[in-house]
This record gives C-alpha cells, sequence and structure tokens, in this order.
C-alpha cells in the first residue's frame, strides 16, 4: 500500500517544511543539511506523483495535495506525541521495560511508531509489546502482566482504569471501481448483496457488524473471514 511507503522521517521533514515555509528554515530546525530536507520532499513528490508545494519568491506554500499530506502527517504527529506524553506519566524513568498488550490494529503501525519516539528521549527504556485480543488484551492487564493495554472496547471493564477513550469509525474498503466507491457512507442493506471480507469473531468491529446487522435482520454470508 501507498502509505506503508510514507515513511516517516520523509513526512517529519516535509511537516516542518510546511510550518516554516522555507527549506532552510526547516533543515535548521531540524538540525540538517538543506539538501537532505530537499532530497525527502522531492521523494515524497515522485512517490505521490503530484506537487506538494507551491515554489514563490517568499518562500513554499503547500499546494492542495500538500495541505492533505500534512493533515494526515499532524494526525500521526499529533497520536505519536499524546502516546508519549501519557507513558511519560510513568514518572522519568530512565531504565527498565515496559510492557504494553496491544490487540493488532495498534501494533501493525501506531505503536512502533510511538515506541521509537519515546526511546529518542528515553533510550534506557526497553518495550514488550504482547499481541492478543480485544478481550484478552483486558485480561492481561487486570492479571498485572502488562503495564498498559490499547485495545478497541465496546464497554469499559471492571477494574481497568481508562486513561483515554476515543471513538473510531467502521470502515469499508473496496476498489475504487467498486459499485459502492461512490458513496461517502455505506448502510448495511447497501452491503449485502456484495461479496464481503470480514474480521473473526473476537474482533470488536466484527463484534459491532455482527449486532448492527442482527438488530436490522439482514444476514450476511461471507466469502472471506
Amino acid at each position: 500500500m501507498l502509505s506503508h511507503r510514507l515513511q516517516d522521517t520523509a513526512l517529519r521533514y516535509f511537516l516542518e517544511v510546511v510550518r516554516s515555509g522555507s527549506l532552510t528554515e526547516a533543515a535548521q530546525r531540524l538540525n540538517v543539511t538543506v539538501s537532505a530536507v530537499s532530497r525527502q520532499v522531492a521523494a515524497l513528490e515522485t512517490l505521490l506523483g503530484v506537487p506538494l508545494f507551491d515554489r514563490r519568491p517568499r518562500g513554499m506554500v503547500a499546494s492542495a495535495a500538500g495541505e492533505v499530506l500534512a493533515a494526515y502527517a499532524l494526525r500521526g504527529a499529533l497520536e505519536a506525541d499524546r502516546v508519549v506524553s501519557e507513558i511519560a506519566a510513568l514518572q522519568g524513568l530512565r531504565r527498565g521495560r515496559v510492557r504494553i498488550a496491544s490487540s493488532a490494529g495498534f501494533a501493525i503501525e501506531f505503536l512502533p511508531r510511538c515506541i521509537a519516539e519515546f526511546r529518542e528521549r528515553y533510550p534506557g527504556l526497553h518495550f514488550h509489546v504482547r499481541v492478543a485480543s480485544p478481550a484478552d488484551v483486558t485480561g492481561i492487564v487486570l492479571h498485572g502482566d502488562a503495564d498498559i493495554g490499547i485495545t478497541y472496547s465496546r464497554a469499559g471493564e471492571q477494574g481497568i482504569r481508562v486513561e483515554h477513550r476515543q471513538p473510531a469509525p467502521v470502515i469499508a474498503i473496496m476498489r475504487p471501481d467498486h459499485p459502492l466507491a461512490r458513496f461517502r457512507t455505506v448502510t448495511l442493506a447497501q452491503m449485502q448483496p456484495y461479496p464481503l471480507a470480514l474480521p473473526e469473531a473476537d474482533n470488536t468491529v466484527r463484534q459491532l457488524f455482527d449486532i448492527a446487522a442482527g438488530e436490522r435482520g439482514i444476514v450476511f454470508e461471507p466469502v472471506l473471514v
């Protein structure tokens, strides 16, 4: 996927150019050479096939495509900063190990990025990430086998202190030429005639999907689980 090829370094350099409006100033803030910043921006433009900046005499202004990418990069940076701040609540640890239980959705990209940024500040810390189902993540924390649990959940669990909660959308992924791709949102009834792939039954998104389908009396036979 294209998103997997958007490297953190390139996005960080790109975002600094957006903030400063200048390759030179961005390089100074990042403590790197101007050519290094320029190469990363050029690589992103080559990868995406569009100009990300309008080059003007007084500086660089993000193009329409650049604004979209900047919003994506900023969301990632803010998420990482938030997690770093929460982990920093461990009160100044300089050495030791942090045990994290996580459902698979967070363990693929989100957690590795946050851990890498955290270790830049506290290189003496080490991490152990255990990937489990959402229900098992809660049990691992309850039994003291993890310091932090990160997962999707439909409801709070007794004995668990929730430090941060936010809603997550349920997203349908399809080919660009799929008949439903022209809609911004789709209903279960619209999806019912088409072949469908769903996560396994212990996945929170699957549970939400099954509950909603049951309430509407719609039966799905997924071709892939």
